[in-house]
């Protein structure tokens, strides 16, 4: 278990178990269900995650979740994202230092569920955009990039968080 420490609060991250997988998803059931995604597959995808031990969550000092990913690497600095919901901005600075210390990952691969309204439209750059709309592969994310780096030194290194 790692944690960390904000304003007196104590942030730690654990692994995902299947009991998990309702309450993470319920955030997003409508909208899958709007855009006809397969609510089935999504599910074995995330249980796949939790059999390989790559999904973590973020919990509060009460055991509130904040914040959870679900992926897998494809090689040793590539992974799939198929899941991640974040409560704020300081959960994925601590995020993001848990995957920079304990990962080899350097890019992220996620497929949008819907064209239309994408994710983490912070950290995309036309590039990436306009090759998931041109050729439908999924949006690759370099997180050793400037716009995850700052947000990095923003969310993580400028609030003092500290890991404990």
């Amino acid at each position: 278990m790692y944690k960390y420490s904000y304003r007196n609060k104590i942030y730690s991250i654990v692994s995902c178990t299947e009991k998990d997988i309702p309450s993470h998803t319920e955030r997003v059931l409508s909208y899958w269900k709007s855009t006809d995604t397969d609510i089935k597959k999504q599910y074995q995808l995330l249980e796949s995650c939790i059999k390989v031990n790559t999904a973590f969550k973020v919990l509060d000092e009460t055991n509130n979740c904040c914040g959870c990913l679900y992926w897998k690497p494809l090689t040793k600095t590539d992974y799939t994202v198929y899941f991640a919901w974040y409560k704020n901005f300081i959960i994925v600075g601590i995020d993001l230092d848990y995957i920079y210390k304990y990962t080899s990952c350097q890019f992220i691969y996620y497929m949008p569920h819907q064209r239309h309204t994408l994710s983490y439209k912070a950290l995309l750059t036309e590039q990436n955009t306009r090759i998931f709309y041109n050729s439908n592969e999924p949006i690759k994310l370099d997180i050793t990039n400037y716009k995850f780096n700052n947000i990095y030194k923003r969310y993580f290194l400028d609030k003092k968080i500290k890991e404990i």
